[in-house]
């Protein structure tokens, strides 16, 4: 068992899970997490990343990248979060393989942060997949040191499986609406030789075009990103990585819609999107889509497009399955402010129940 307090600190014996489980989603990656921690986690946070191996080697077999946050109040709980917020569509402990989880290192893990001192009052996973064998695996490592338990809902996220030979073989399965309406605007987008669209996949243009973003993300939310080095950072990775798939659509010299995609191990996933409201008649954040779509379908030839956190009407449209993100809350009973926090989320009668089943045992 290890404990880091940043990935800086991590040995190279785990920098090899670190790429096993950066090619399984781009938020298990370490530079996705590296930016987190840059741009969104404040001087008072505190990042620990738990490791643990199935022998006395550094070779660890699983990390599970956690933060504290400090809270006010005398019956706060001391909470230990996974390392995501709002950003971050998924979230899980990080191992070799997702078919193959490693219990006996998941109970070591498990077994150390319930030990720490001073203790944990509530550790909160989410957003993970509500099927997460890992996930099964944490809850029930946390169940036998009686720590009370509590899943939730987070959000459905929608996605595309690619069995299309190409983007017009896709758009054939459509609505009529994006068939038929969304191709005509497009086609009069075209038309019109002042329009254009581009893709920006590098750190050329790149400042240029997330001031652009920018400015159209926050005409069409009113208002700013909370964290506003996430997004240029994130932007910056990606375009370093060769990931970047930022899609800008002007008309004439004004930028009217722009499309902030990642496209990483076969996956696009649609992270941001945004437009000036100005040009919604002319459905100027479709038209982008629809070229982005286009793009990743005929040029990269993804396996799965992912439109990630929610499941708005507009995305239905585009996308074919769905899936249910889960979170998970384990509450430590033998602490009062876990106690109190686990009445909240659970119930009193229900966490009455389970302190005197427990103590049975």
């Amino acid at each position: 068992m290890a404990v880091y307090e940043s990935f800086s600190e991590i040995p190279d014996q785990c920098r090899e899970l670190l790429g096993y489980s950066g090619s399984q989603s781009l938020f298990f990656s370490q530079p996705w997490f590296e930016n987190y921690v840059q741009t969104v986690v404040s001087d008072s946070d505190r990042v620990r990343i738990f490791s643990a191996s199935p022998d006395e080697s550094c070779n660890a077999d699983i990390l599970l990248p956690l933060c504290s946050h400090e809270q006010s109040g005398l019956i706060a709980p001391k909470t230990l979060s996974g390392l995501a917020n709002f950003y971050s569509s998924r979230f899980e402990p990080l191992v070799k393989h997702l078919s193959d989880i490693p219990s006996k290192s998941v109970r070591a893990m498990v077994a150390e942060i319930v030990a720490e001192k001073p203790g944990w009052d509530v550790v909160d996973i989410s957003p993970y997949r509500f099927d997460s064998a890992v996930l099964q695996e944490l809850g029930d490592a946390f169940s036998g040191h009686r720590w009370a338990l509590q899943k939730y809902f987070c959000f459905r996220n929608l996605f595309l499986e690619n069995e299309y030979q190409d983007f017009d073989s896709y758009l054939s399965t459509r609505s009529s609406k994006i068939r038929k309406t969304t191709a005509n605007r497009v086609r009069k987008f075209d038309r019109d030789p002042e329009n254009r669209f581009e893709i920006i996949t590098s750190v050329d243009g790149l400042d240029a075009g997330m001031e652009l973003f920018a400015v159209l993300y926050e005409m069409r939310w009113q208002k700013p990103e909370p964290y506003p080095e996430f997004l240029p950072g994130l932007a910056k990775l990606c375009a370093e990585q060769g990931w970047l798939r930022l899609g800008i659509a002007r008309v004439g010299d004004r930028p009217v819609a722009a499309q902030f995609w990642i496209v990483k191990d076969g996956v696009a996933y649609i992270f941001k999107v945004a437009y000036d409201p100005e040009f919604t008649k002319m459905s100027a954040g479709t038209v982008a889509l629809y070229k982005m779509f286009q793009h990743v379908l005929d040029n990269e030839k993804v396996n799965e497009i992912d439109f990630l956190t929610g499941d708005d009407g507009y995305k239905r449209d585009w996308m074919d399955d769905s899936r249910d993100m889960t979170g998970m809350m384990a509450f430590n009973t033998r602490s009062a402010r876990g106690l109190i926090a686990a009445s909240r989320h659970i119930g009193g009668r229900a966490i009455k129940k389970f302190v005197g089943r427990v103590t049975r045992k």
